[in-house]
């Protein structure tokens, strides 16, 4: 815990906000995409669900909190940028899959955003 500080470290807040985020989305997917009426709980289901939960996503944001308090917020904001790029062309690279009209008018909306954003706090000051 910091020095002048009330209250729990912001990271054991972060479980309990995931948590009831997760509360509030479960009535919201039901509502769009309808409940699921069967699962096939296979082993390889149980080992992802087991992998991606606490050890993947806890871990990675774990980390991105950390780099988050050492460097500027503007950076940090150009690194979150990058997870979509990266998480698309791995799904090309290594699944196959396809890039749409979409995704790549995406990728260039945000190449286009990390080029400009320099250059204009650079033009402001």
């Amino acid at each position: 815990m910091s020095v002048g500080t009330a209250g729990p470290p912001p990271l054991a807040a972060c479980a309990w906000e995931m948590a009831l985020a997760s509360l509030v989305l479960i009535p919201v997917a039901w509502a769009v995409d309808g409940p699921r009426t069967t699962i096939d709980w296979t082993p390889e289901l149980v080992l992802l669900i087991l992998y991606f939960g606490p050890v993947a996503t806890s871990f990675c944001f774990v980390v991105s909190a950390e780099v988050g308090r050492r460097i500027s917020v503007f950076a940090m904001s150009n690194l979150t940028l990058g997870v979509p790029i990266i998480g698309t062309s791995a799904s090309v690279a290594f699944l196959g899959e396809r890039l749409s009209l979409g995704s790549l008018a995406g990728f260039l909306l945000i190449i286009s955003g990390v080029v400009i954003a320099p250059w204009a706090v650079k033009r402001k000051a």
